[in-house]
């Protein structure tokens, strides 16, 4: 923390805190009593919240040369997707737990935000998948994720 001078010209000193590994630093206006620092991160556009994940491992050239070999296929059959001949799906499954789901989400500030879940114990768990010819997005909730609910849910989708 340090003196910034006055650099806004409302006749205080102002005060630059730090500066994160990204490089960059807060500068702090004194604002008048009543304001709280929440005022001041709102007015800075800064908010807080839950951080996200990243694979470390992750290799964008596997991950470009992967792209292009599912393009490719999906050009060349674009013929038999388009007539409905060939159905393509995305298909991926997810966990909500119950802890971690009654975090921290976005939402209007003047409504709850809710989220159903039937198994609050401990988590829920869904498989889903988006139709590349109808674009229509189906899912359906198992009881967990393994090689006999994938097998299971891919049935569901040959129907």
């Amino acid at each position: 923390m340090s003196n910034a001078g006055d650099i806004n010209g409302d006749g205080f000193d102002d005060i630059v805190i730090g500066a994160n590994s990204a490089g960059f630093s807060i500068l702090v206006y004194p604002y008048p009593s009543g304001w709280y620092w929440y005022n001041l991160f709102k007015e800075a556009r800064i908010s807080w919240k839950k951080s996200q994940k990243k694979n470390p491992k992750k290799d964008p050239e596997i991950v470009a040369k992967k792209k292009k070999e599912i393009t490719r296929l999906i050009l060349n059959w674009q013929e038999e997707i388009s007539l409905g001949k060939l159905s393509v799906f995305m298909i991926d499954e997810c966990h909500l737990l119950w802890n971690n789901l009654c975090g921290y989400v976005w939402g209007k500030t003047d409504e709850r935000v809710e989220i159903p879940m039937t198994n609050q114990r401990s988590k829920q768990t869904y498989y889903g998948a988006l139709d590349y010819g109808t674009k229509e997005f189906l899912v359906k909730p198992y009881q967990k994720a393994d090689s006999q609910y994938t097998v299971e849910f891919v049935k569901y989708l040959q129907k």
